[in-house]
């Protein structure tokens, strides 16, 4: 279903960093944003979102969504497809990208079937209905070992438990007990590659690879483009495309790719909305992911993609100790020409994303010298 331009008005499912980036992109195409968030304060509504205060699957907070809204999207895939399907019947909203899509995904076993079904390299999976199971699998791949994961509801490394022994399993078992498992084999990576895909009505467009480099199962950095072998790089741009083809609906896409030491490029995960790893876009490229994505989702013609620099890297600023944000060094860290975002998020947590800079290459720059300017701004900012 085509979006008419004449819509305006756009709800998202969630207010956190990503919905607050959204907005800001919506915004400046003069449309008006709606969000549901469980926050007294999301991010979305500090810069000018309406606010509907509700959990992602609280069918009345998404029905008053649906009345205030033309176009219903997402900023986060754990939330309730019944709801959205619901308000899709008795409401005369579109909810972008496919509800189908939403659902496959969501589920990491069931988007990991889908995908290799559909062709698409993926590490050797199995579904888990018991330690037996993870045994036998173990049994398999012990040289490699294997990893547990929870089949929904898993981020940034959560819901993810690491088998090298047989003794682990019980283990594994134990700290996910509230989840449905399955479990990957263990792959001996060279890099994490993210290509990030925007499908509109007729057209794709394809943002350059990037690197993601994780700390604690966190992207800590991204850097564009990827410094992959350029035959590697080929591949990733190759399976991109083959999973936009199998993805139903409008929307930005993040297709996630292990790159083996061998050179093999399996597929990891797909994320159904704008990602971390397309962070760099906002300033990097002639078109941020989210403004893409508003593109995608009403309607509208697809901004082009390419980089606006040689290099162009982005660096997470994750919590470091439990209190008030301060965010000291941010003076110090512009002078060296880090692009910052804050998220307006409180307090301040370990681990939890609170905000993000970009640097980008100056003239004759090297990548070795982006990313000591990169790494000398997030040493001097404390939080």
């Amino acid at each position: 279903m085509k979006v008419s331009q004449t819509k305006t008005r756009l709800g998202i499912v969630g207010g956190g960093q990503l919905g607050r980036m959204l907005t800001s992109a919506a915004l400046e195409l003069g449309l008006t944003i709606t969000v549901v968030d469980p926050g007294e304060n999301p991010p979305a509504k500090q810069v000018g979102a309406t606010h509907i205060r509700g959990s992602f699957d609280d069918h009345e907070a998404i029905t008053q969504l649906a009345e205030a809204s033309d176009v219903i999207t997402w900023e986060i895939e754990h939330i309730s497809v019944e709801a959205l399907a619901e308000v899709t019947i008795n409401k005369k909203v579109v909810v972008e990208p496919s509800l189908d899509t939403l659902a496959m995904i969501k589920d990491k076993y069931l988007q990991k079937k889908a995908m290799a079904d559909a062709g698409i390299a993926v590490s050797d999976f199995v579904s888990l209905a018991s330690e037996t199971d993870a045994e036998t699998f173990f049994g398999k791949h012990s040289e490699t070992g294997i990893i547990l994961k929870a089949r929904t509801g898993a981020y940034d490394g959560r819901g993810n438990y690491v088998v090298r022994s047989h003794g682990d399993i019980a283990a594994g078992f134990q700290a996910l007990a509230t989840s449905e498992l399955y479990a990957e084999k263990l792959e001996n990576l060279e890099r994490e590659v993210s290509v990030i895909i925007a499908k509109g009505d007729d057209e794709i467009k394809l943002y350059d690879p990037v690197d993601s480099v994780n700390e604690n199962n966190i992207c800590n950095l991204v850097i564009a483009p990827s410094q992959a072998p350029q035959a590697a790089q080929q591949k990733c741009v190759a399976m991109a495309q083959q999973v936009a083809q199998a993805l139903q609906g409008r929307g930005v896409f993040a297709i996630e790719m292990l790159v083996t030491a061998s050179g093999e490029v399996l597929l990891n995960e797909i994320a159904p909305r704008v990602h971390n790893t397309g962070h760099h876009s906002i300033e990097g490229c002639r078109t941020s992911q989210f403004e893409q994505h508003v593109r995608c989702v009403m309607g509208l013609p697809l901004g082009e993609t390419d980089l606006l620099a040689d290099y162009v890297v982005m660096n997470n600023i994750l919590g470091s100790f439990d209190g008030e944000v301060t965010f000291d060094g941010f003076g110090e860290a512009l002078a060296i020409g880090a692009m910052m975002h804050a998220y307006g998020k409180t307090p301040n947590k370990v681990a939890r994303k609170m905000g993000h800079f970009t640097m980008l290459s100056r003239e004759g720059e090297s990548l070795e010298e982006v990313l000591q300017r990169a790494a000398h701004a997030r040493k001097v900012i404390a939080l």
